[in-house]
């Protein structure tokens, strides 16, 4: 027997559904338990009304799937602010204290909302590609070496910086760590500040 428990929490209308041999057994909204509308808290009541459904304790889970992966998605928000600054300070102050806070440290919100479950299960995985496929699919197919849009939208951030006569930061992005792109950021965000501030002055 498989059993898969897949979670979906930190966005809004967080939920759990479970999945024993392919055949899904249980599923349920966290709203459906706390009485709050679109409730993006961990979906712990409903991951426990999943597990009670089908008889099984967390240490019983083969796997526990959450549906993206908070660091990839957190560098590429960070990627975007940083192409963009100064105009998204708003929405960065806005969403960085809900990163630094939760959504990076989604294992530990994992190991507190199921306790007594199997480390080794923990799964951060990418958002299906399913979407994706059926947006390509129907598609012309792309011209040989037209490279793929995430690709072009790096290549187009690299050709930015060089107008500007500045390295870009991504270029070790291998190296480079999420938490020091937030720190090239508000760096950045300071000189762009500093350099406005003195041109309003002259």
């Amino acid at each position: 027997m498989t059993a898969i428990l897949g979670i979906s929490a930190f966005y809004h209308d967080s939920a759990a559904a479970l999945v024993v041999d392919g055949e899904i057994v249980a599923a349920a909204q966290e709203e459906r338990f706390s009485r709050k509308k679109h409730d993006e808290r961990f979906p712990t009541a409903a991951a426990a009304y999943c597990l009670q459904a089908a008889g099984l304790a967390p240490d019983r889970l083969d796997y526990i799937a959450f549906y993206e992966k908070p660091l990839a998605k957190f560098e590429r928000l960070l990627e975007t602010y940083l192409a963009h600054a100064p105009l998204g300070v708003g929405s960065f102050s806005l969403a960085m204290p809900l990163w630094l806070r939760d959504k990076l440290y989604t294992r530990r919100a994992i190991r507190r909302g199921l306790p007594g479950g199997r480390e080794d299960a923990h799964r951060l995985s990418r958002p299906s590609r399913e979407p994706r496929r059926q947006r390509f699919f129907p598609m012309p197919l792309r011209p040989r070496g037209h490279p793929h849009p995430r690709r072009r939208r790096r290549m187009e951030y690299r050709q930015l910086w060089s107008r500007r006569g500045q390295p870009s930061p991504f270029d070790a992005s291998s190296q480079v760590s999420a938490l020091a792109r937030l720190a090239l950021f508000r760096l950045n965000l300071l000189l762009r500040f500093q350099g406005q501030t003195a041109a309003n002055t002259n």
